[in-house]
Formats: structure tokens, C-alpha cells, sequence
């Protein structure tokens, strides 16, 4: 009986063997035409812009997760960007700040911004009994003796902003930059923070000469994404290269390390195939 297996297996194989050789030419036709056709999908890959969700849609914890996005909106939209410098509060830096402020709140994808400039504080309404929500400084532009003030008024009687707007030192000032909420899984994010957010502030740093410090999930989620775009080709050569050392330490062959790399950029192509395909 174990003979009569084994010559049933080498028979069945012996078969499948010689399928493929009388129809060599053929069989290369088919997968040089299905090559081909995977390569052209290629370019409907897209990399999501929203997290992934580890957990099943039915799952309690996630149902609980969607009801509180549906009343309150998508989180993690907000980029703090801050600078630390003894002559931030130099007339010409200081305006120079809020201009630069300012000109990131105009953009359509910022919802609003929260800075030295346009804090609020509660005023007590005696005539209604009631508190007021004022702004603190309707300046637009700060001169030394408003700066002063402005400098008192934040560090000594606005405590609420510490660690929001300025660090417990004072050496510290923050911006909290909230994004429209609506963009904030869309590509219109990427588009934002490089194409305007980043080379604004380089704008910024090289006309004042102040170190700006960025960071925020928007802004952190956005690099790592670029970061991870840009290396894939860097570690699917390096993956490749590092097969075909293998495969020649193995066979000792250039042919045989050859024919074996040919088939495994096949099926490299055939995933990145389908990958488009089924986006």
C-alpha cells in the first residue's frame, strides 16, 4: 500500500509537470498579460487619512465611540504651535506673532485659534447680575506700554491660560490652533499642513529668526503618514535586495537566484495589484 501511494502522488504530480511544460508558451502568455493588467491598478492605491479601527462595528466600546463622535464631532484636531525666546515680547516680534497668528485663523480648514491676542475672560455685569464673556485685549497692533500690560494681565491675573497659553516658567508662548473638524480624516489635511501650515511657518521663522516648536495629532499624523509613504519603495528595494543575497547564499547560482527574484517581483506586482483593484 505505501508503494502504490507513493507511485499515486508521483503520477499526479508527473501530470501537473508536464501540463505546464506542453503549455509553457501559453501559461507565460496568460501571466505576462495578468502582470500587465495588476501594474495598471497600481495607481488607484490610496493611503487612509482616518485611523484604524480595531474593533468590530458591532462591538459595545465602538458603538459608545460613534455616538460621541456623532454629538461631538471628530477629535484630535488641534496643532499647538509655540516659541520660547528672551525677546518674544519685542514690539516688532510680539506683532509680528499676532500677524502670523492671524493669517492662519483666514484659512477655511482652521475652525478658530486660541492665542495671546484674543483671550477672554468673565466680567462681572452688575446692572444685569450676571458674568460676560470680554475680550481681553481689541488691539491690533501692541506697543511697549500695551505689551506691559498685556504681560501682567496674562502671567498675574489670568491663571486659567497657564499651560495653555504659557508655560508655569513664563518662558513659553503657545498658540492652540483648532482644525475644521471635517477635514481632519480627509486629504484636505495633508493638503493644508504642507502645502500652506508648514511653509508659513517657515516664512515666519526665517523673517522674525524665532525657533517655532509645532506639534498636535493633525500635524504629528500627518508627517508620520508622508514618512510612511516615502519609504515604502526604500523598504521594498531593501526587502528585495536583501531576498536576492539570500536566495544566492541558498543556491549559489546566479540563475537560480535570477529565476527566484522574477517570481517574487511577480508577486510583489500581483499584490500591489490588488491592492488598487480592490480599493
Amino acid at each position: 500500500m505505501p508503494k502504490t501511494k507513493k507511485k499515486t502522488k508521483t503520477n499526479f504530480w508527473g501530470v501537473v509537470a508536464n501540463l505546464i511544460l506542453r503549455n509553457r508558451i501559453l501559461i507565460l502568455i496568460v501571466l505576462a498579460f495578468a502582470t500587465a493588467f495588476w501594474t495598471t491598478q497600481w495607481k488607484y492605491m490610496q493611503f487612509t487619512f482616518s485611523e484604524a479601527n480595531l474593533l468590530p462595528d458591532d462591538h459595545p466600546e465602538n458603538i459608545i465611540y460613534d455616538e460621541f463622535i456623532d454629538i461631538f464631532g471628530e477629535e484630535g484636531n488641534l496643532i499647538v504651535i509655540a516659541v520660547k525666546d528672551t525677546t518674544f515680547f519685542n514690539r516688532d516680534k510680539f506683532n509680528k506673532w499676532n500677524t502670523f497668528n492671524q493669517s492662519i485663523n483666514d484659512f477655511p480648514e482652521v475652525d478658530f485659534i486660541l492665542s495671546v491676542k484674543n483671550i477672554q475672560e468673565l466680567v462681572k455685569d452688575d446692572a444685569k447680575k450676571q458674568f460676560q464673556v470680554k475680550p481681553v485685549f481689541e488691539n491690533e497692533t501692541f506697543d511697549e506700554k500695551s505689551i506691559d500690560q498685556l504681560k501682567e494681565k496674562l502671567f498675574l491675573e489670568l491663571p486659567f491660560y497657564e499651560n495653555i497659553l504659557y508655560s508655569k516658567d513664563k518662558k513659553t508662548i503657545r498658540t492652540a490652533i483648532y482644525l475644521d473638524k471635517e477635514i481632519v480624516n480627509t486629504a484636505q489635511r495633508k493638503n493644508f499642513i504642507f502645502k500652506t501650515f508648514i511653509p508659513l511657518v517657515e516664512s515666519f521663522e526665517e523673517e522674525t529668526g524665532l525657533d517655532v516648536k509645532v506639534s498636535g495629532m493633525p500635524y504629528i499624523r500627518t508627517l508620520n503618514a508622508q514618512n510612511i509613504v516615502d519609504e515604502i519603495g526604500l523598504f521594498v528595494i531593501s526587502a528585495m535586495l536583501l531576498t536576492t543575497l539570500i536566495f544566492f547564499l541558498f543556491f549559489r547560482s546566479y540563475r537560480a537566484t535570477f529565476i527566484s527574484m522574477f517570481v517574487v517581483v511577480i508577486g510583489v506586482m500581483w499584490a500591489f495589484g490588488i491592492l488598487g483593484l480592490l480599493e
